[in-house]
């Protein structure tokens, strides 16, 4: 089985040929080069465990005041990311810190496809109004395209009732921290969009050509924080 992540195949999809088939080399060799590092490893537990009640909304944010304090002695490159995770707590409480959500445990969900197995890992299982949400909590600075917005509410969708989760396309989407908006899956049919389809089984189709990299490029060693 072909395994790849749901910020793979978005990377994918919006790549051309040559970038395709570096993209792909990545999942097929993952002893090539540096493995990615989680770029919001902080901010992302102090948000979960606030929504699950384990921490208050003040201790949320106290995290976030130490990263930033953490952050004027560490070296440039650290000094980014403590600031980044410490602005995304600061704005998930203001744009979502009075909203009633309540944090269950996630689960790890993936969609398959052929020979193609997609890791999709939404990181918010949460009620509202006693209604449950499957969400994708998305921690970067800029918005994501509106297609791969759309890729990724489809993907949560159909993960999920692949997985059997009981949920309406409405309950499955994207939470983007830094513009407030939750983008859901309003419109996702039965079906996965044509595209998506068409490069699930394009993958599956060229991955066998793919060979080892002599050297990982450098572009791909270190991921943008946007996407992470």
């Amino acid at each position: 089985m072909i395994a790849i992540n749901v910020k793979g195949l978005i990377k994918y999809m919006e790549a051309d040929d040559a970038q395709k088939r570096g993209i792909l080399a990545d999942y097929k060799f993952p002893d090539i080069g540096k493995a990615p590092i989680r770029y919001y490893r902080d901010a992302h537990p102090a948000i979960l465990q606030c929504l699950a009640g384990k921490i208050s909304r003040g201790q949320m944010l106290a995290r976030g005041e130490a990263l930033t304090k953490e952050a004027i002695v560490a070296t440039a490159a650290r000094r980014a990311r403590l600031n980044h995770n410490a602005r995304a707590i600061i704005e998930f409480d203001e744009h979502f810190g009075d909203r009633a959500l309540r944090a269950e445990p996630s689960h790890r969900l993936y969609f398959a496809q052929g020979g193609v197995r997609v890791g999709v890992h939404p990181e918010l299982w949460v009620y509202e109004r006693d209604e449950r949400h499957i969400l994708k909590l998305e921690l970067g600075t800029q918005s994501l395209s509106e297609r791969a917005l759309a890729t990724l509410a489809q993907l949560v969708y159909h993960a999920a009732v692949q997985s059997g989760w009981e949920i309406d396309p409405r309950q499955a989407g994207i939470v983007q921290v830094a513009t407030g908006e939750i983008h859901r899956g309003k419109r996702i049919g039965p079906r996965l969009e044509h595209r998506i389809v068409a490069a699930l089984e394009n993958i599956e189709a060229i991955w066998p050509s793919i060979t080892r990299p002599i050297r990982a490029s450098k572009d791909r060693l270190a991921p943008p924080p946007t996407i992470m």
